[in-house]
């Protein structure tokens, strides 16, 4: 998952193939689950909620046989918790805040504090995109603290998050320190998608401190990695900002390719908040 969605997706459809065979429904639901995650980093949306809706099928018969099996609840809050990442990423927030507050809910009552705070996270990140920064900072701040009581190795997602909503409120200083403790998890725990994203923020940070090569030098590195993992969802937002870059600088070929770029990915995804900036600034090209 962190590092070859393409190798995820095989291993996922071997695992369905055999579950069925031997009719063992929680590693079904488990199957469908790591299928539509790995469709989400590749970007096929459409894919990926169907799995999870055939994963949901599964845990919620499943639950009425047996209320108390762990396995199972963990299965049924996934499911609601993956279906919230897609809105996400297609920016329906508000039905992206209902699913992850579903499944925090059956996290919470069986007291999986590892998943509780990855769900924070998730929510972290809707607020984040609705401008409410405080909450979102609530949140990430909640997720940091139980993710290193339980030793979690996603926290540079968190990290990195923290340091976007110092970004947002022109706080450099705080921003950078807490993208240098990103990019240090990150050797330590490699996820590409995670490093992508934080070679992307890292970028818009020069932006705002005006060193726009270092900022380019940043979007580079942020699109490898996305290309290693097939993330159009992310190098859809860099090639945007790419483009932001050259526009800036007055380079209005450049600037025009690369805000194509962003826009034909982000038209591909449906994510029609990026295809709105996208737009926006072919326009003023």
């Amino acid at each position: 998952k962190a590092t070859d969605p393409e190798l995820m997706l095989k291993y996922a459809n071997e695992a369905l193939v055999l579950s069925i065979k031997i009719n063992h429904k929680t590693a079904q639901g488990n199957a469908y689950l790591n299928i539509g995650n790995a469709n989400i980093i590749l970007g096929n949306y459409p894919v990926a909620l169907q799995q999870f809706t055939n994963a949901q099928i599964i845990f919620e018969k499943a639950k009425d046989t047996n209320p108390n099996d762990k396995e199972i609840k963990n299965g049924w809050a996934r499911t609601y918790g993956s279906i919230g990442v897609v809105c996400s990423e297609q920016s329906d927030y508000s039905q992206a805040l209902q699913y992850h507050l579903k499944a925090l809910k059956i996290y919470e009552d069986s007291r999986n504090l590892e998943k509780c705070a990855r769900v924070y996270n998730n929510i972290g990140i809707v607020y984040m995109s609705l401008g409410e920064e405080f909450k979102a900072l609530d949140y990430f701040l909640k997720c940091l603290k139980t993710q290193e009581k339980t030793g979690d190795n996603t926290v540079g997602i968190t990290t990195t998050n923290i340091g976007n909503i110092y970004l947002k409120q022109n706080n450099f200083p705080k921003a950078f320190e807490y993208y240098s403790k990103a990019k240090l998890l990150f050797d330590k725990y490699p996820n590409q998608r995670g490093l992508g994203e934080l070679y992307s923020n890292i970028g818009r940070y020069y932006k705002g401190t005006n060193n726009f090569a270092k900022a380019l030098e940043n979007y580079i590195l942020a699109i490898k990695s996305f290309e290693v993992i097939a993330d159009k969802f992310g190098a859809s937002a860099t090639y945007g900002f790419i483009g932001d870059i050259y526009f800036e600088q007055k380079k209005y070929s450049e600037a025009f390719v690369n805000a194509n770029k962003s826009l034909a990915l982000a038209k591909e995804l449906e994510v029609i908040e990026q295809i709105e900036v996208s737009e926006q600034l072919l326009s003023e090209i």
